[in-house]
Protein backbone atom coordinates (compact mmCIF):
# COMPACT_ATOMS: atom_id res chain seq x y z
CA UNK A 1 0.00 0.00 0.00
CA UNK A 2 2.79 2.69 0.81
CA UNK A 3 4.79 1.52 -2.23
CA UNK A 4 1.22 2.35 -4.05
CA UNK A 5 0.87 5.78 -2.37
CA UNK A 6 4.61 6.62 -3.18
CA UNK A 7 3.83 5.49 -6.87
CA UNK A 8 0.90 8.14 -7.15
CA UNK A 9 2.58 11.25 -5.27
CA UNK A 10 5.80 10.38 -7.67
CA UNK A 11 3.68 10.28 -10.49
CA UNK A 12 1.24 13.83 -9.27
CA UNK A 13 4.99 15.77 -9.35
CA UNK A 14 6.02 14.17 -12.55
CA UNK A 15 2.95 15.51 -14.21
CA UNK A 16 3.16 18.66 -12.86
CA UNK A 17 7.02 19.88 -13.12
CA UNK A 18 7.91 17.86 -16.34
CA UNK A 19 4.70 18.13 -18.53
CA UNK A 20 6.42 17.11 -22.02
CA UNK A 21 8.34 14.69 -20.02
CA UNK A 22 5.55 12.73 -19.16
CA UNK A 23 3.65 13.11 -22.79
CA UNK A 24 6.82 11.81 -24.21
CA UNK A 25 6.80 8.90 -21.79
CA UNK A 26 2.96 8.56 -22.52
CA UNK A 27 3.93 7.97 -25.92
CA UNK A 28 6.99 5.50 -25.40
CA UNK A 29 4.79 3.37 -22.59
CA UNK A 30 1.98 3.15 -24.98
CA UNK A 31 3.37 2.22 -27.71
CA UNK A 32 4.46 -0.73 -25.99
CA UNK A 33 1.25 -1.73 -25.01
CA UNK A 34 -0.71 -4.75 -26.40
CA UNK A 35 -4.05 -3.14 -28.31
CA UNK A 36 -7.16 -6.02 -29.16
CA UNK A 37 -6.04 -7.44 -32.88
CA UNK A 38 -7.61 -5.69 -35.48
CA UNK A 39 -10.33 -7.37 -37.83
CA UNK A 40 -9.41 -8.87 -40.97
CA UNK A 41 -11.63 -7.29 -43.97
CA UNK A 42 -11.08 -10.22 -46.81
CA UNK A 43 -12.28 -12.51 -44.10
CA UNK A 44 -15.27 -10.99 -43.24
CA UNK A 45 -16.41 -10.62 -46.39
CA UNK A 46 -15.93 -13.89 -46.86
CA UNK A 47 -18.08 -15.06 -44.17
CA UNK A 48 -20.68 -12.62 -46.01
CA UNK A 49 -20.89 -14.67 -48.84
CA UNK A 50 -20.79 -18.10 -46.97
CA UNK A 51 -23.79 -16.94 -44.99
CA UNK A 52 -25.01 -12.87 -44.93
CA UNK A 53 -24.65 -11.71 -41.49
CA UNK A 54 -21.86 -13.79 -40.12
CA UNK A 55 -19.16 -10.82 -41.64
CA UNK A 56 -21.11 -8.10 -39.57
CA UNK A 57 -21.60 -10.71 -36.47
CA UNK A 58 -17.65 -10.78 -36.96
CA UNK A 59 -17.14 -7.12 -37.27
CA UNK A 60 -19.02 -6.69 -33.92
CA UNK A 61 -21.63 -5.54 -35.80
CA UNK A 62 -24.81 -8.28 -34.17
CA UNK A 63 -27.79 -6.04 -35.27
CA UNK A 64 -27.37 -5.74 -38.85
CA UNK A 65 -25.80 -9.27 -38.79
CA UNK A 66 -29.28 -10.32 -37.52
CA UNK A 67 -30.87 -8.40 -40.08
CA UNK A 68 -29.16 -9.58 -42.91
CA UNK A 69 -29.02 -13.53 -41.33
CA UNK A 70 -33.34 -13.14 -41.36
CA UNK A 71 -33.14 -11.87 -44.41
CA UNK A 72 -31.40 -14.65 -45.69
CA UNK A 73 -33.61 -17.20 -44.06
CA UNK A 74 -36.79 -15.41 -45.61
CA UNK A 75 -35.12 -16.18 -48.67
CA UNK A 76 -34.70 -19.12 -48.88
CA UNK A 77 -38.00 -20.19 -47.02
CA UNK A 78 -39.46 -18.30 -50.19
CA UNK A 79 -37.26 -20.29 -52.80
CA UNK A 80 -38.06 -23.47 -51.56
CA UNK A 81 -41.79 -22.61 -50.78
CA UNK A 82 -42.25 -21.04 -54.19
CA UNK A 83 -40.74 -24.05 -56.08
CA UNK A 84 -42.73 -26.54 -53.96
CA UNK A 85 -45.88 -24.69 -54.56
CA UNK A 86 -44.46 -24.98 -58.59
CA UNK A 87 -44.27 -28.98 -58.61
CA UNK A 88 -47.63 -28.97 -57.56
CA UNK A 89 -48.68 -26.93 -60.32
CA UNK A 90 -46.89 -28.69 -62.89
CA UNK A 91 -48.56 -32.32 -61.77
CA UNK A 92 -52.17 -30.57 -61.57
CA UNK A 93 -51.39 -29.37 -65.62
CA UNK A 94 -50.08 -32.30 -66.34
CA UNK A 95 -53.10 -34.58 -64.85
CA UNK A 96 -55.08 -32.00 -66.54
CA UNK A 97 -54.15 -32.49 -69.78
CA UNK A 98 -54.07 -36.27 -69.69
CA UNK A 99 -57.86 -35.99 -68.34
CA UNK A 100 -59.25 -33.87 -71.10
CA UNK A 101 -57.02 -34.16 -74.08
CA UNK A 102 -55.58 -37.65 -73.84
CA UNK A 103 -51.96 -36.32 -73.52
CA UNK A 104 -49.01 -39.32 -71.85
CA UNK A 105 -48.85 -38.59 -68.05
CA UNK A 106 -45.96 -40.65 -67.97
CA UNK A 107 -44.44 -37.80 -69.95
CA UNK A 108 -42.29 -35.47 -67.73
CA UNK A 109 -40.47 -33.39 -70.25
CA UNK A 110 -41.32 -29.93 -71.03
CA UNK A 111 -40.78 -29.91 -74.18
CA UNK A 112 -44.06 -32.39 -75.22
CA UNK A 113 -46.32 -29.80 -72.60
CA UNK A 114 -44.95 -27.48 -74.68
CA UNK A 115 -46.49 -28.85 -77.71
CA UNK A 116 -49.66 -29.47 -75.75
CA UNK A 117 -49.88 -25.66 -74.84
CA UNK A 118 -49.68 -24.80 -78.55
CA UNK A 119 -51.38 -26.83 -80.59
CA UNK A 120 -54.58 -28.42 -80.68
CA UNK A 121 -54.08 -31.87 -81.31
CA UNK A 122 -50.69 -34.07 -81.89
CA UNK A 123 -51.35 -34.01 -85.85
CA UNK A 124 -51.16 -30.32 -86.47
CA UNK A 125 -47.80 -30.61 -83.94
CA UNK A 126 -46.52 -32.73 -86.48
CA UNK A 127 -47.23 -31.28 -89.43
CA UNK A 128 -44.83 -28.33 -88.51
CA UNK A 129 -42.34 -30.45 -87.55
CA UNK A 130 -42.72 -32.66 -91.27
CA UNK A 131 -42.39 -28.93 -92.65
CA UNK A 132 -39.23 -28.33 -90.83
CA UNK A 133 -38.09 -31.54 -91.52
CA UNK A 134 -38.58 -30.58 -95.82
CA UNK A 135 -36.70 -27.26 -94.86
CA UNK A 136 -33.74 -28.98 -93.49
CA UNK A 137 -33.62 -32.09 -96.14
CA UNK A 138 -35.71 -30.65 -99.47
CA UNK A 139 -34.26 -33.71 -101.42
CA UNK A 140 -34.39 -36.68 -98.89
CA UNK A 141 -37.67 -38.21 -98.02
CA UNK A 142 -35.74 -41.07 -95.57
CA UNK A 143 -34.03 -37.87 -93.29
CA UNK A 144 -37.54 -36.39 -93.89
CA UNK A 145 -38.80 -39.11 -92.08
CA UNK A 146 -36.50 -40.13 -89.77
CA UNK A 147 -36.37 -36.44 -88.26
CA UNK A 148 -40.37 -36.40 -87.93
CA UNK A 149 -40.35 -39.57 -86.32
CA UNK A 150 -37.88 -37.94 -83.52
CA UNK A 151 -39.18 -35.19 -83.09
CA UNK A 152 -42.67 -36.03 -83.68
CA UNK A 153 -45.66 -37.40 -81.28
CA UNK A 154 -47.06 -40.49 -82.26
CA UNK A 155 -49.36 -43.22 -80.66
CA UNK A 156 -49.65 -43.01 -76.91
CA UNK A 157 -48.09 -39.88 -76.69
CA UNK A 158 -50.88 -37.94 -79.21
CA UNK A 159 -53.46 -35.50 -77.73
CA UNK A 160 -56.34 -34.14 -78.66
CA UNK A 161 -58.03 -31.23 -76.78
CA UNK A 162 -61.96 -31.73 -76.60
CA UNK A 163 -63.41 -28.01 -76.01
CA UNK A 164 -61.73 -24.26 -76.33
CA UNK A 165 -62.39 -23.97 -72.73
CA UNK A 166 -60.33 -26.78 -70.98
CA UNK A 167 -57.71 -26.15 -74.06
CA UNK A 168 -57.51 -22.24 -72.98
CA UNK A 169 -57.60 -23.33 -69.10
CA UNK A 170 -54.62 -25.91 -69.32
CA UNK A 171 -52.56 -23.11 -71.38
CA UNK A 172 -53.69 -20.21 -68.20
CA UNK A 173 -52.33 -23.13 -65.35
CA UNK A 174 -48.91 -23.78 -67.39
CA UNK A 175 -48.41 -19.32 -67.09
CA UNK A 176 -48.94 -20.05 -63.88
CA UNK A 177 -46.59 -22.47 -63.38
CA UNK A 178 -44.20 -20.80 -65.00
CA UNK A 179 -44.58 -17.28 -62.92
CA UNK A 180 -44.25 -19.57 -59.98
CA UNK A 181 -41.14 -20.69 -60.85
CA UNK A 182 -40.03 -17.50 -62.49
CA UNK A 183 -40.29 -16.05 -58.84
CA UNK A 184 -38.18 -19.06 -57.53
CA UNK A 185 -35.78 -17.69 -59.61
CA UNK A 186 -36.40 -14.43 -58.30
CA UNK A 187 -35.26 -15.64 -55.06
CA UNK A 188 -32.37 -16.41 -55.77
CA UNK A 189 -30.95 -13.27 -56.89
CA UNK A 190 -32.07 -11.82 -53.75
CA UNK A 191 -29.86 -14.06 -52.30
CA UNK A 192 -27.17 -12.95 -54.19
CA UNK A 193 -27.83 -9.56 -53.77
CA UNK A 194 -27.98 -9.76 -49.71
CA UNK A 195 -24.78 -11.32 -49.90
CA UNK A 196 -23.58 -8.41 -51.53
CA UNK A 197 -25.12 -5.77 -49.00
CA UNK A 198 -23.54 -8.00 -46.45
CA UNK A 199 -20.06 -7.96 -47.93
CA UNK A 200 -20.33 -4.33 -48.25
CA UNK A 201 -21.70 -3.50 -44.83
CA UNK A 202 -19.19 -5.90 -42.84
CA UNK A 203 -16.28 -4.74 -44.56
CA UNK A 204 -17.28 -0.76 -43.54
CA UNK A 205 -17.76 -2.24 -40.17
CA UNK A 206 -14.44 -3.89 -39.82
CA UNK A 207 -12.66 -0.45 -41.27
CA UNK A 208 -15.00 1.55 -37.96
CA UNK A 209 -13.61 -1.49 -35.78
CA UNK A 210 -9.88 -1.07 -37.13
CA UNK A 211 -10.20 2.75 -36.69
CA UNK A 212 -11.37 2.83 -33.64
CA UNK A 213 -8.56 0.51 -32.18
CA UNK A 214 -5.66 2.74 -33.86
CA UNK A 215 -7.32 5.18 -32.00
CA UNK A 216 -7.45 3.99 -28.66
CA UNK A 217 -5.54 5.87 -25.37
CA UNK A 218 -4.48 4.43 -22.32
CA UNK A 219 -4.11 5.99 -19.10
CA UNK A 220 -4.09 4.93 -15.31
CA UNK A 221 -6.59 3.70 -13.50
CA UNK A 222 -5.95 3.90 -9.41
CA UNK A 223 -8.19 1.24 -7.59
CA UNK A 224 -8.26 0.71 -3.87
CA UNK A 225 -5.83 -2.03 -4.14
CA UNK A 226 -3.99 -2.11 -7.45
CA UNK A 227 -2.95 0.60 -9.99
CA UNK A 228 -4.08 -0.52 -13.25
CA UNK A 229 -3.34 0.29 -17.03
CA UNK A 230 -6.91 0.48 -19.21
CA UNK A 231 -7.98 1.87 -22.68
CA UNK A 232 -10.52 4.31 -24.27
CA UNK A 233 -11.64 4.50 -27.35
Amino acid sequence: MKNIVTSIIILFIATSLFPKEIEKLDAVVGSGIIKPPKKSMPKAMMYSIMLPGWGNFYAGNKGTGKVLLGAEIAIWLGYFGFQYYGNIQKDDYMLYAHEKAGANFSRKGEDYYDAVEVHWTSEEYNRYVMEDARLLYPNDPELQNQYVQEHGYFGKDGWEWNGESVFMRYRRMRISTRETFQRASFMTGFAILNRLCAAITSSRNVRNYNKRIEEIKWGVEFLPNRVSIVYRF
